[in-house]
């Protein structure tokens, strides 16, 4: 089985494709995908849709799991988010795959993934640090990478604690949207 989980953005999408074995969970990729903010963002959301489609063939995805979106103070940004979630939504329900139940961000960080990890506090920044040196500083590596992380950290924890999930030797992809150089 393999799980994509998402960092959604329409400008900076981090994700993390996770393989679970018989006797442990295996992070096999994490990367961004960067979108251009100057597009409308109907484009960047047909962008995330083909991506997504690619992502899930090639790398033959079972599940897709999302971070649940957070209402804004700007509705507007609330707005897109939503549609940028239903779009993840749709893309799976098309490729006959499963849409994992969203985490909530105050569940997988700051509950989660810091009592897993045994981080001092929940926040993005913490997070980020301990990846970032764990994983022996990648180039290009940011907190929507670690946050997708600490989405597959959780989840395989959650469902799967007696696996071990090993991280090191996966790959980091770094993709470009159009108009992105």
């Amino acid at each position: 089985m393999r799980v994509l989980f998402c960092d959604q953005s329409l400008l900076r999408f981090g994700f993390c494709i996770v393989k679970i074995h018989r006797d442990h969970c295996e992070v096999i990729a994490y990367g961004l995908l960067q979108l251009n903010g100057k597009q409308h963002y109907i484009e960047r959301l047909q962008q995330i849709q083909k991506w997504l489609a690619g992502m899930i063939g090639e790398y033959e995805i079972d599940e897709v799991v999302c971070e649940e979106i957070q209402f804004q103070r700007n509705v507007q940004t609330f707005r897109k988010l939503a549609v940028l979630q239903y779009v993840i939504e749709v893309t799976c329900h098309s490729h006959s795959i499963c849409f994992g139940k969203p985490l909530q961000v105050h569940v997988w960080r700051t509950k989660g993934v810091r009592q897993i990890l045994q981080l001092p506090n929940g926040n993005k920044q913490t997070l980020f640090q301990f990846l970032n040196s764990y994983l022996g500083s990648p180039l290009y590596f940011d907190t929507n990478q670690a946050d997708a992380l600490g989405l597959a950290i959780y989840w395989c924890y959650t469902n799967y604690e007696s696996l071990p999930l090993h991280m090191q030797g996966a790959a980091q992809l770094l993709q470009k949207g159009e108009g992105i150089c």
